[in-house]
C-alpha cells in the first residue's frame, strides 16, 4: 500500500536538512504517521495505542534509503501488512524485545558514531540504548524534523480533514438543537459524544465547552445553563485519524452588545489574516502585522469614543479617559493563534502568543486561525480551519461565528 500522508522524498530531504543519519519515531502519532499502523484512539480498535507501553512501537528511518523505514511492532497484531507500507518489520512480544530489536538494527547497520534524531518524549529505555558509550552516537532532538515532515498535507489528508471539519460542524448543530435552560454541562457532553458517533466520526478529539465563566478546558462540574450566560462549544471530531477544531457561541436570550462587538472585531482580525496568507508569506511578519492592525483599530475606537465626551472639567475628563481605556482597550485585548492541524489538533503553532515561526507558508499547509478576547471572565472568539492554496488560502469550515441567540 501507499502512504496516506508520509512522503518518503520529503523525509529523505529532512534527514539531509538536519544532517541526521537516522530518525527514530517513538510517539504513537509519529509511528502511526510514518508506518500507517493505527496507533490512535479513534481507530476501530485502539488496541495498539492501549498496549503501546507494554509493546513499544518504533519507526527507524535511515539517511540514504530514500525515506524507506524499518518498523518494530507488536507481533500478535496480524494485520500489519493490511495497514502498513513498511516492508522491514520486526515483531516483538515485550519492552525488552523492543529494546533488543533497536540495538540489533544499530549493530547490523554499523551505526557507531552516527547522528540519530529522536523525539524529546522518547522512552528512557530507548535513550539508554542510544547513549551506550560503545556506540558513541550523537543523539539529537528531532521534534522539529517530525513537525516539518507533517506540516505539508497530501490531498488525501486534506480530504480527511475536511470531512472531520464537516462532521464537527454537524455535531455542534445537533448539540445546539438539544440545548435548553437548566441543562448541565454533563448532559451537554453526553449529547455531544452521542452526536459524534451519529454524524460519522470515529471518535472525538476534544469537547471543550463552558457556560458563562466556567473553565472550558475542564467541563463536567454540574454547571447548568442560565439565561443570559454565553455558552461556548469548541469541538473536534476524529475521522480516520485526522481531527478538526471548530467553535460556536450561543446564549439563551439577547447577546450582550459588548460581546457582539468583540466577536465582530475578532472576525475582522481573522479576515485580515485570511486575506494575507499565501505561499511565501512569512508567518512571524504576518502575526506582527495582524496584531498591529488590531491594536490600531481598538485605539481608534478609544479616541473616537473619548472625542464624544461632553465633559469640560480636565480632572473629570482624565478620569473618564482612564475608565474608557479600561473598557475599550484593556477589555478588548485580543490574541490570535495559527496552528497546524492534522493527526493532532495542535501539531505546532505557526504564529501567535505562544510561538511565531520565522518561516513561510507553503501550499497544502492546513491550519487554524483562532482569535480570542476576554468577556466577563471567559474567552469569546472565533476559530476556523484553512488550507493554503497556490494563490492564497481556502476556508474549510462554514459555520457562522456570530453569537447565536436562542
Amino acid at each position: 500500500m501507499e502512504p496516506l500522508g508520509y512522503n518518503k522524498e520529503r523525509a529523505a530531504k529532512i534527514l539531509e536538512k538536519y544532517d541526521l543519519d537516522m530518525l527514530i519515531a517513538s510517539s504513537p502519532i509519529n509511528v502511526s504517521y510514518t508506518t500507517g499502523l493505527p496507533l490512535y484512539h479513534g481507530s476501530e480498535n485502539p488496541i495498539l495505542l492501549s498496549l503501546n507501553n507494554m509493546y513499544p512501537h518504533f519507526t527507524l528511518i535511515r539517511r540514504g534509503h530514500e525515506g524507506d523505514a524499518a518498523m518494530i511492532h507488536w507481533v500478535l497484531y496480524r494485520s500489519v501488512e493490511r495497514f502498513s507500507w513498511v516492508k522491514d518489520a520486526v515483531g516483538i512480544k515485550s519492552q525488552d524485545e523492543s529494546a533488543a530489536a533497536v540495538a540489533k538494527k544499530l549493530k547490523e547497520w554499523d551505526f557507531a558514531g552516527k547522528r540519530v534524531g529522536v523525539e524529546t518524549t522518547a522512552p528512557k529505555f530507548l535513550l539508554d540504548i542510544l547513549y551506550d558509550p560503545a556506540l558513541k552516537l550523537q543523539v539529537i532532538n528531532a521534534d522539529r524534523a517530525f513537525l516539518d515532515m507533517k506540516v505539508i498535507k497530501s490531498d488525501a489528508e486534506i480530504e480527511l480533514l475536511e470531512k472531520a471539519t464537516l462532521i464537527t460542524e454537524e455535531v455542534i448543530d445537533k448539540t445546539i438543537k438539544a440545548l435548553h435552560e437548566g441543562m448541565t454541562d454533563f448532559e451537554i457532553i453526553r449529547t455531544a459524544k452521542k452526536a459524534f458517533l451519529e454524524c460519522g466520526a470515529d471518535s472525538w478529539d476534544h469537547i471543550t465547552m463552558n457556560i458563562g465563566d466556567s473553565d472550558p478546558e475542564a467541563p463536567g462540574t454540574g454547571r447548568a445553563i442560565k439565561r443570559g450566560e454565553i455558552i461556548r462549544l469548541d469541538f473536534g471530531a476524529v475521522y480516520k485519524g485526522y481531527v478538526a477544531d471548530i467553535n460556536k457561541h450561543v446564549i439563551f436570550g439577547e447577546a450582550p452588545e459588548r460581546a457582539t462587538q468583540m466577536v465582530d472585531s475578532l472576525l475582522d482580525l481573522q479576515r485580515y489574516i485570511e486575506a494575507r496568507v499565501k505561499p511565501g508569506v512569512n508567518m512571524r511578519r504576518l502575526s506582527d502585522d495582524a496584531l498591529a492592525y488590531y491594536k490600531e483599530s481598538v485605539t481608534d475606537d478609544f479616541f473616537f469614543a473619548l472625542a464624544q465626551s461632553k465633559e469640560s472639567s480636565l480632572a473629570k475628563l482624565s478620569l473618564e479617559a482612564v475608565n474608557l481605556y479600561n473598557h475599550v482597550i484593556t477589555e478588548n485585548l485580543a490574541f490570535a493563534v495559527a496552528h497546524s492541524i492534522g493527526m493532532q489538533c495542535e501539531e505546532q503553532h505557526l504564529f501567535g502568543v505562544f510561538e511565531s515561526l520565522d518561516e513561510a507558508f507553503e501550499k497544502n499547509m492546513v491550519f487554524e486561525i483562532e482569535s480570542w478576547a476576554i468577556f466577563e471572565g471567559a474567552l469569546v472568539g472565533v476559530e476556523d480551519c484553512y488550507v493554503v492554496t497556490d494563490t492564497g488560502c481556502r476556508k474549510m469550515s462554514n459555520m457562522d461565528k456570530h453569537i447565536l441567540s436562542l
